[in-house]
């Protein structure tokens, strides 16, 4: 069972009204809606005990108080959906077809409208596998997001089990935005080592929010040949990920039915990104996602 202090909601309240964040969307319309779906996933029972984290669920926690009882146009519960395990109120546990279902259940909402506002936030750990499709990533190398019921490697051709695939992702989002709806998505997982330093505590106290390529299975030769492709293809800026999971926002030649997007990182593609003890020197300090804590 998860509750959030009054303290922490009143410490998102501050800093996210303080920001302007959400006050920077159009002005509610009467007959707007406000979406929610978050994901934590905490436990990887097919994968080394070692990668097992606490924070998502507490991020699942601190961000569903908030939407609900202090934003700016506060959500309606009901309108809140929480994959996770072990969170009081969640839908179900963050399996792969769970999360696939629950995105494209948004997506299929009768009430979804446009200029609705869905906002979705995924924490738990981010990886990358060799890229299914040759010629679709910079890199060689596709973003994963790990669902509770990830699996290990098989092979190129099956990638690794029951994880997220950036283009999957890419392809539930425009099915929301399609509808007209503005997203706003979050990744705290994979890829922002400086942000450690941002707030130091016992090296004991903190997990990376990455599982190496070998605690999935993946051989090195595997990941050493995709990206060696990869690097037939281009230099420089060509092979640069710009953004992590591949997402783009809408450009000018859009349609301008589609809905906008903004989506936020806990880090690139490189790096790694921490979940801590927090606030910082706290008695009562949770482990939250670096990231989702900064913003809340």
């Amino acid at each position: 069972m998860l509750t959030m202090n009054r303290r922490v909601v009143l410490l998102g309240a501050t800093a996210l009204g303080a920001a302007g964040v959400l006050r920077g969307l159009p002005a509610a319309a009467a007959d707007r809606t406000y979406h929610a779906l978050l994901i934590a996933c905490t436990a990887y029972p097919n994968l080394p005990p070692k990668v097992s984290l606490v924070g998502p669920n507490h991020d699942a926690a601190l961000v569903r108080d908030y939407l609900t009882m202090a934003a700016p146009v506060p959500f309606k519960p009901e309108n809140v959906t929480i994959l996770a395990d072990d969170v009081d109120g969640a839908a179900g546990s963050p399996t792969h077809a769970n999360i696939l279902a629950a995105l494209k259940g948004l997506a299929e909402n009768p009430d979804l409208k446009r200029d609705d506002f869905v906002y979705i936030h995924l924490s738990g750990h981010g990886a990358q596998q060799p890229q299914f499709r040759e010629g679709n990533e910079s890199d060689g190398l596709d973003e994963i997001f790990l669902p509770a019921d990830t699996g290990k490697w098989e092979d190129r051709e099956k990638g690794v089990p029951n994880a997220l695939v950036d283009d999957d992702i890419g392809a539930a989002l425009d099915a929301i935005r399609a509808k007209g709806a503005f997203v706003w998505v979050i990744f705290d997982c994979c890829h922002s080592g400086t942000a450690t330093r941002a707030a130091p505590v016992g090296e004991d106290m903190v997990a990376e929010r990455k599982v190496e390529h070998r605690d999935l299975g993946i051989p090195d030769a595997e990941m050493a040949s995709a990206e060696a492709a990869s690097a037939t293809r281009g230099v420089g800026a060509e092979q640069e990920r710009t953004t992590a999971f591949s997402l783009t926002a809408p450009s000018a030649g859009e349609s301008i039915a589609k809905g906008g997007l903004v989506a936020f990182y806990a880090a690139q593609t490189i790096e790694t990104t921490p979940e801590m003890p927090l606030p910082k020197g706290a008695e009562d300090a949770v482990k939250y996602g670096l990231f989702t804590y900064t913003i809340f």
